[in-house]
């Protein structure tokens, strides 16, 4: 399965979801941390309170997601690691064994 990004208290790092299902749920975290940058709506931030993907706790506190996307963590067009182009470790990203 492909690496994908997720937002924890330490910054994007890259996980490997085990599942097709822990996938979606990562999609949907960002669609949800996309609609609270956009919008400032974060009623569906809270689902994710305490949520662990790859054993790392996604990031739900929103004064940190305006300190990350205010670095630059946050701008990025695409969740999955794209190997052929070099991306890790763009925009800091770190690897989940780092």
């Amino acid at each position: 399965m492909d690496r994908m990004r997720i937002l924890t208290d330490e910054g994007v790092i890259w996980a490997t979801p085990t599942t097709d299902a822990e996938a979606s749920e990562i999609g949907t975290y960002w669609n949800a941390v996309r609609r609270y940058r956009r919008e400032g709506e974060d009623d569906d931030l809270s689902s994710f309170q305490g949520v662990q993907v790859s054993g790392q706790v996604l990031e739900t506190d929103l004064d940190a997601i305006d300190f990350w996307a205010a670095t630059g963590e946050l701008d990025f067009e695409d969740i999955y690691e794209d190997i052929d182009k070099g991306e890790e470790g763009a925009n800091g990203s770190r690897s989940e064994t780092e």
